[in-house]
């Protein structure tokens, strides 16, 4: 069960065998490498459509450490959400699907939907056992009605660059889960047979002649079966050809310090400590899981207590402190990526209400046109302060809600004008994430146009009577009138 450090022992480094269809299989371990890699290809351009994209976008995503991996989600945000908060789509599954290829039309889960000009980001992210997550580097696509001819030399130039790093992926740009083992690089020639060839479930890539597949493998032995595919109805039917077995070398297990352990029962163990520490000897692992952790947020700690088995003994060690801790390894046997199951979409329940209202009050209103702060507006209600009935949509004023602008007809203006005192009352709803508009000629008490560029960034807070942008001097202080 355990892999601890056992200095001199050395794997073989690699061989080769014939299949039971003739194909000749070929693998290479290398030397233990704890770096990981995830790969993310996304296309650059989608062509908006009133009802979604006009293809669906193909998303392929890959990682070679998928023995370690528990489950995978791709989430699709809007550009200016940096922080990551308000997914406007995801996919989620487990090991065995993360080499499946994800189809997206532009639907979303959750706010307005895509307009044309907006950009996305997609990310891809991996959980360990523990709740660890490596996450890839964010890819962008430009949503469009169309694409300029410059444009188009452009964005297919970045796709070819996308589908080409997906093979050797890329370094997280967060990184959280430890990894122990080796990388295997498999290589199968001559497959004569027109579907793809799985090891042990996870299909090969083609490159050229030839398929393969490098995956890190935990320490042990372990048998990483060769299958070739036959259609059946609802899937595919996988069977074995041969049987790649590959020892990889051992490595530092994963070490969890922990309290509580001063009348736990020890037995007795022939097991080595890793440098630094010394074997106290074993104890059952019930006792281990009830074990408090001394470094809770430490990632190999996690882990190390996630991996723990209540049926089977685990080694307690302590250091020159004498403090102690517990050692775990991936349990050795027949490579099988975890989990199964199809990939699939899900809806996310966010933390906190998914809508805010706002409310403004305008006095002095000569301009046609009005830029409210926000964008994706939804039930939008103006009216003049002190009448009963509300303003008619379509009749006294043309809503842009995806833009948030509003149109005055000229009736409405000129009723407006007629009395300077008059307050325009607007109550909308927004969503959380919705973005800042970069208004111009806002409209001042004075009666005067008055031009300011807001960026996406500013910070807005809610109060009683509606929102407040924080910010100082003379924007500060219209905003106080304004709102």
């Amino acid at each position: 069960m355990l892999a601890l450090c056992a200095p001199g022992v050395m794997a073989e480094p690699g061989g080769q065998q014939v299949l039971k269809n003739g194909a000749t299989v070929t693998w290479r371990i290398d030397p233990p490498n704890a770096e990981s890699r995830l790969g993310l290809s996304t296309p650059a351009f989608a062509q908006w459509t009133p009802d979604g994209f006009e293809k669906p976008l193909t998303i392929k995503m890959r990682s070679d450490a998928l023995a370690v991996v528990d489950a995978w989600e791709v989430a699709i945000y809007r550009l200016g959400d940096t922080e990551f908060k308000r997914p406007l789509r995801q996919f989620r599954g487990t090991a065995r699907t993360l080499h499946t290829p994800l189809y997206w039309s532009g639907e979303t889960d959750e706010g307005p939907a895509l307009r044309p000009g907006e950009t996305v980001v997609a990310r891809l992210s991996i959980r360990d056992v523990a709740g660890n997550i490596d996450s890839s580097v964010t890819q962008k696509t430009l949503v469009a009605r169309f694409m300029m001819r410059a444009e188009r030399r452009k964005v297919a130039v970045l796709d070819a660059e996308r589908e080409s790093l997906l093979d050797t992926g890329s370094v997280p740009a967060q990184r959280r889960i430890p990894t122990r083992g080796s990388l295997v690089d498999l290589i199968l020639e001559d497959w004569k047979e027109g579907d793809a060839p799985h090891a042990s479930g996870m299909p090969l890539r083609q490159s050229g002649g030839e398929w393969g597949m490098g995956q890190l493998v935990p320490t042990g032995d372990h048998d990483i079966v060769i299958e070739s595919t036959r259609p059946i109805i609802g899937g595919l039917r996988a069977v074995p050809v041969g049987v790649v077995r590959v020892s990889v070398p051992p490595a530092l297990p994963f070490i969890a310090g922990v309290k509580g352990t001063g009348k736990l029962e020890r037995k007795a163990t022939d097991l080595t400590a890793p440098p630094g520490f010394v074997v106290e000897g074993v104890i059952s692992g019930e006792d281990a899981i009830s074990r408090v952790m001394t470094n809770r947020e430490g990632a190999e700690d996690r882990l190390a207590l996630a991996l723990i088995d209540a049926a089977r003994p685990v080694p307690l060690v302590k250091d020159e402190r004498k403090r102690r801790s517990l050692l775990m390894s991936y349990e050795a046997g027949t490579v099988s990526w975890p989990g199964a199951g199809r990939a699939q979409a899900t809806l996310r329940d966010p933390a906190e209400p998914s809508t805010q209202r706002i409310v403004l009050s305008l006095r002095g209103l000569v301009q046609p046109e009005l830029v409210l702060p926000h964008t994706d507006v939804t039930k939008i209600s103006v009216a003049v302060q002190g009448e009963s009935d509300p303003l008619m949509a379509f009749r006294d004023y043309f809503p842009n809600s995806a833009e948030g602008r509003l149109l005055m007809s000229s009736s409405t203006l000129t009723r407006l004008s007629q009395s300077p005192d008059a307050v325009l009352r607007i109550e909308y709803d927004v969503p959380t994430f919705a973005p800042t508009v970069k208004a111009r000629k806002m409209i001042l008490d004075d009666g005067s146009a008055w031009d300011e560029s807001w960026s996406d960034t500013e910070v807005w807070s809610v109060t009683s009577s509606g929102v407040r942008r924080k910010d100082g001097g003379l924007l500060e202080k219209f905003l106080n009138w304004l709102f």
